[in-house]
């Protein structure tokens, strides 16, 4: 990151350089302190830019970050909601094995009262009424069985019920864990959120100042324009060489709307180094100043490309073309047609391409055009 952003600071720096150094003898000082503040701007604008990026990075490291945690508080909730099912049909259980458990008892206690109650009277009665001995001894293990049973019977029931009792007692160990972890995550969450807010915030701050900063070098090329054709004139009007020549024409007549504007990134892993205008095929090119074509080639990615030096290091670019009608060599005045819009090259619409570089340095080309 620190290289890459090096890289871009130096680029601005080299061409700032190179601007001044190149045209001490054309420009005033006028006119380079206001192109000075342009390049600052647009330096600004990178370093910006990039701030911008890598805080969208974080950004969306943030809300995919939140997105699980979201995630998992649903999962948790969703534990937490089926966790007191299980609770309340356990309380259901516990009150079904209370209410067992009290009726047996309950029940063992009426049969040991009668039989406390009436034990002589059941002795006489197995004594005189027994056909025979086996039938007295028959009848007394009768009654021995059921005072077994009800304590059989009983023991289990209350073994149920603290079985269900413990059982009652590990859900709810589990949901207060549940409702734990849950809290947790909520909070987790609005942390997150917290972050997450500061670096959309943060984020407008940037683009905010980057929009500011556009609007400030609008006015600022604006100024500077009218202070080179001033100078110019000047220049002309005292008899002097204008050895700056700076393209002035509007490569496209009559087609003024901005597909991608300069230093555009929407879709691109750098800045865009020029404009792209777009217009219907077979639409005529002009050159943007007077100068001598240098290249005039089909390229991979620029397609049917031209480019025409201008003197003063000022080079203009012409990409795209359906075809072109000059040749490396030729000598053309500004307005005049070297080519026509086309679909060539990596493109998805008919349109022109057209840059402007200042000794091998891509630069504005509204400094130049309006």
């Amino acid at each position: 990151m620190f290289r890459k952003k090096s890289k871009i600071v130096i680029s601005f720096v080299l061409c700032f350089a190179i601007l001044i150094t190149a045209n001490h003898f054309a420009y005033g000082e006028d006119s380079k302190e206001k192109q000075k503040k342009i390049i600052d701007m647009q330096r600004q604008n990178d370093d910006l830019q990039y701030k911008a990026d890598s805080a969208e990075k974080e950004l969306d490291k943030l809300n995919k970050k939140l997105d699980k945690m979201g995630e998992s508080l649903i999962e948790t909730a969703e534990k937490l909601k089926l966790k007191k099912k299980e609770i309340k049909k356990n309380k259901r259980k516990l009150n079904r094995a209370q209410q067992q458990e009290q009726q047996q008892y309950a029940d063992m206690k009426l049969r040991i009262q009668y039989m406390y109650e009436n034990g002589d009277m059941q002795m006489i009665d197995l004594i005189f009424n027994s056909s025979s001995i086996n039938d007295m001894l028959s009848k007394a293990e009768y009654i021995s069985d059921i005072s077994t049973y009800d304590r059989k019977m009983f023991q289990k029931l209350s073994d149920t019920r603290k079985k269900i009792e413990v059982i009652g007692a590990r859900l709810n160990a589990d949901k207060k864990k549940l409702v734990a972890l849950k809290n947790k995550q909520k909070k987790s969450i609005a942390k997150m959120k917290t972050l997450s807010e500061k670096k959309e915030a943060e984020i407008k701050l940037y683009k905010d100042q980057i929009a500011q900063n556009h609007v400030d070098e609008d006015a600022l090329m604006k100024e500077l324009r009218d202070l080179i054709r001033k100078e110019q004139e000047e220049r002309k009007a005292n008899g002097e060489e204008d050895v700056m020549t700076t393209p002035h024409a509007w490569p496209l007549p009559g087609h003024t709307y901005l597909s991608s504007n300069w230093g555009d990134r929407a879709g691109r892993k750098s800045p865009h180094k020029g404009i792209d205008i777009p217009a219907p095929i077979g639409t005529p090119i002009v050159a943007s100043g007077a100068g001598t074509v240098i290249w005039a080639y089909n390229s991979s990615s620029a397609g049917m490309f031209v480019g025409i030096s201008h003197g003063g290091g000022v080079v203009t670019e012409y990409m795209h073309m359906m075809a072109f009608v000059v040749a490396p060599g030729d000598k053309v005045s500004a307005g005049q047609t070297i080519g026509y819009v086309g679909l060539t090259g990596q493109t998805t619409g008919p349109h022109l391409h057209f840059g402007v570089k200042m000794n091998g340095v891509n630069v504005n080309p509204h400094i130049y055009v309006g």
